[in-house]
């Protein structure tokens, strides 16, 4: 496994410091100053401690992440509730309609309840 951390120069006078420029693992010293470069976060240019190879973030920036997934996560929860209680009801009752016309009309039925769920949903 190849090791995905980036490094950067400490020297606050450098070019490259400055520029924020990121080096791979395997490159030990800053090729304009000499210093010997550090793990940096891979999002915010902050020094990370030389944990282990998946550790590529700091804590500022991984605390920022799953406060964003937690969002997410919630948005999808209160999107799914949405759509049980609006589109579920709906195609119900479309599926009673398919008992008593047949399994002929199963794929006629079936676009009528996607349309009529995402009419509801839209409103």
């Amino acid at each position: 496994m190849s090791d995905k951390r980036k490094k950067g120069c400490p020297n606050e006078c450098c070019e490259i410091h400055v520029r924020k420029v990121k080096h791979k693992a395997e490159i030990n010293y800053c090729p304009i100053c000499g210093t010997e470069l550090l793990y940096v976060c891979s999002k915010c240019f902050s020094e990370i401690e030389n944990i282990d190879e998946k550790h590529r973030i700091c804590a500022l920036c991984k605390a920022e992440y799953e406060e964003k997934h937690r969002g997410r996560v919630e948005k999808l929860k209160s999107g799914g509730k949405l759509v049980a209680t609006t589109a579920l009801p709906l195609i119900l009752n479309n599926v009673k309609k398919l008992v008593d016309k047949g399994i002929n009309r199963v794929v006629d039925i079936g676009v009528e309840s996607a349309k009529g769920a995402v009419k509801g949903i839209v409103k």
